[in-house]
Parts: C-alpha cells; structure tokens; sequence
C-alpha cells in the first residue's frame, strides 16, 4: 500500500512540473495568460494536495 502512495506522489509532483514548464513557455509566447492561469490554479491545487497545505 505504501508502494502505490508513493507512485502517486511522484505522479503529482512530476504534473506539478509539467504544469509550470507549461506556464512558463506560454508566459514567454505573451499570447497564453489564460493558460498561465489555469496552470496556476491547477499547481495551487496539486501543491495543496501533495503537501497537505490546507
């Protein structure tokens, strides 16, 4: 059980990343703010998951 808690951790924190590489290119492109957005509200939510903030 604690094979699978940790597989979906490493999952969670790999799609954080994911997400603020995504944020990042389309911050660059000056064309995607709506998608930085919503990179930053879906990165608010993973990291409030992963690390039990609230």
């Amino acid at each position: 059980m604690g094979f699978l808690t940790d597989y979906f951790e490493a999952i969670d924190i790999i799609a954080l990343v994911a997400l603020l590489g995504l944020a990042a290119v389309a911050f660059s492109r000056r064309g995607g703010i709506w998608v930085v957005i919503l990179c930053a509200v879906v990165a608010f939510w993973a990291a409030v998951r992963i690390f039990n903030i609230l």
